[in-house]
């Protein structure tokens, strides 16, 4: 397309994508046959204007006061300067932005944000995620609380490109804006089960997820605890539709990220899903929340007794049939739901770092939903897996775990995930961007052209490799790799919720394994015991180990403890970073 002086009539989309536009009121065609939103049309004016090359804020006036975090017309107009310089420097290919075109700061930003976070579903299926922002986006009415929290979010994404720290803080005065508004409307008991009032807590939770603080680096969870609240209050009915089914998956994709389950568990792995397969594997996925959480809840009893012990041995059982089942869930899927070798990389980088994939195979996917549910199973199975090395030091205090079958399964079936996930991240962070060719087939989202480097993969990604790094089954290498592909995650992708969530150190099992043994329930279960076993003093260990086996109950009976014979008291030392 050639440039001949006289600016383009089209929507600001098919400009993006070089095509030309139909110019069809409101919304051109090419955008609604592809399935994108379209952002609007500019306003061009006859006589050429000065290009924004120097954007300077308007400055205060003498004896103003402090400024109250609201937007103001000129805020707002400073902004859109901010933003239309952002995108002429960015524009390096021709045709040149003309300087009559002015694009608004909140069709960018929410063009920007849709394109990031809204998958579109392929025809005929459910497997797509955030699609209920469109509708309901329609029929929001200025000020409401989906309008305010959704403009906070949409601000926040753009501000994540290098703009303005200005747009940061105009997108935190709409979140508290928004905060706000969401309380009021949970106070009417009319307005708190809508639609319009779950989406604005799922809005607030990706706000969280984008713009997160030292303070607040996992404020995400808290609003995804109260989304499921407010799903549990409302009726099944509201499921029968797009927007409900898409608020449920939604929901249900966030609290298996979380460590919070649901009061029920059980119907929240029976939606009413036109995909079986993912059923099956979101299933699971709630079932390792779930045990997590009461494997937690028994450690924290006021008055444990020796039945509560039994307890665990049952959960260890009851994980290590689930991890089965997690086992052969891939066994049975369709070729959609499978992964396959994309590429193969040969070379060995030099910085893991930095590197954006390890030497060997890479995989591909159908479709981001897809490798999501994939990766809800991978990241079940290793949840059961600690689950099962917690309730083996729980049970055994006089012997070495690390002997045991039990253990020697879990340890192996954790590294077994380890080499299984390392080739699947590539897929989610965007290293297909430049390799499409290499793809059977192509994500769809609300906005833009190329889906391959999107936030919500990233996201999905963020805590299986979160988890890689701090896990004592992985290599040294696999942890600095992991640890780097994180960091990526917060600045490339502008999530600073992982920023904040890579910076921990905790070992797993390791850490957890400490923590239980000086639990409220592990501690009156040593007292219970016929012979207590004495603790033996961190003096006696050297620098960087950490002793973290849990006293057993000895059976009196054949002097066996609950799962094999009881050996000689005996020091347990695991991977601690120091």
């Amino acid at each position: 397309m050639v440039y001949n002086g006289v600016p383009s009539r089209g929507c600001y989309l098919c400009r993006s994508r070089k095509i030309k536009c139909d110019e069809t009121k409101p919304f051109c065609n090419h955008c609604r046959k592809s399935k994108r939103q379209c952002p609007g049309y500019p306003v061009v004016t006859d006589t050429h204007t000065r290009p924004y090359t120097d954007v300077r804020r308007p400055g205060k006036k003498k004896g103003a006061g402090i400024h109250d975090g609201s937007s103001s017309d000129d805020d707002d107009e400073y902004l859109g300067k901010c933003w239309v310089t952002h995108a002429m420097q960015r524009v390096s290919v021709s045709p040149p932005m003309d300087s009559t075109i002015k694009i608004p700061l909140s069709d960018a930003a929410s063009c920007h944000f849709l394109s990031k976070w809204v998958l579109l579903p392929p025809e005929g299926t459910n497997r797509g995620l955030y699609g209920f922002l469109l509708p309901l986006q329609k029929k929001a009415a200025q000020g409401s609380p989906f309008y305010l929290a959704f403009k906070a979010c949409s601000l926040s994404s753009l501000s994540r490109q290098g703009l303005d720290p200005a747009i940061q803080r105009q997108a935190a005065s709409y979140y508290v804006k928004a905060l706000a508004a969401t309380s009021s409307a949970l106070s009417r008991p009319s307005v708190a089960t809508s639609d319009a009032t779950l989406a604005t807590v799922l809005l607030l939770a990706l706000y969280e997820i984008q713009s997160a603080t030292t303070r607040g680096g996992y404020g995400w969870g808290s609003h995804i605890a109260g989304s499921m609240q407010l799903m549990n209050s409302r009726s099944w009915k509201k499921l029968n539709s797009e927007v409900g089914m898409g608020l449920f998956v939604a929901i249900l994709l966030g609290m298996l990220t979380g460590t919070t389950a649901p009061a029920n568990a059980d119907w929240w792995g029976k939606g009413t899903f036109k995909d079986k397969y993912a059923v099956v594997g979101l299933h699971l996925g709630t079932k390792s929340t779930e045990l997590r959480n009461e494997l937690n809840s028994l450690l924290d009893l006021k008055c444990a007794a020796l039945e509560d012990l039994d307890k665990v041995s049952a959960l260890m059982k009851r994980a290590q049939a689930f991890e089965e089942q997690c086992r052969a869930w891939p066994e049975n899927l369709p070729d959609y739901f499978r992964s396959y070798v994309a590429a193969w990389v040969n070379d060995v980088p030099e910085n893991l770092a930095e590197a954006q994939a390890l030497p060997g195979p890479v995989h591909g996917y159908k479709g981001p939903w897809v490798a999501g549910v994939c990766n809800v199973v991978r990241n079940a199975r290793l949840i059961f897996n600690i689950l099962v090395v917690r309730c083996l030091a729980i049970m055994h205090q006089r012997t070495d775990i690390q002997i045991l079958p039990e253990y020697l399964a879990a340890s192996q079936s954790c590294a077994e995930l380890i080499r299984e996930t390392i080739p699947c991240v590539p897929y989610y962070l965007g290293w297909f961007k430049n390799r499409t060719s290499l793809l059977s087939a192509l994500p769809s989202f609300a906005c833009g052209d190329n889906g391959m480097e999107n936030n919500l993969s990233a996201f999905s990604i963020m805590f299986p490799l979160i988890t890689i790094k701090n896990l004592d089954f992985a290599t040294e290498e696999q942890r600095a790799w992991a640890s780097g592909r994180v960091d990526y995650i917060g600045h490339h992708f502008g999530l600073r919720a992982a920023i904040f969530a890579g910076q921990s150190d905790e070992m797993a099992p390791s850490t957890k394994l400490a923590l239980d043994y000086e639990s409220r329930s592990a501690k009156q279960w040593r007292r219970q015991t016929a012979a207590p076993v004495a603790e033996p003093s961190t003096s006696d260990f050297p620098q960087g180990t950490s002793h973290v086996g849990l006293a057993s109950v000895p059976d009196h009976h054949n002097g066996l403890d609950n799962l094999g014979p009881l050996a000689a008291p005996t020091e347990i030392h695991t991977h601690r970073r120091v």
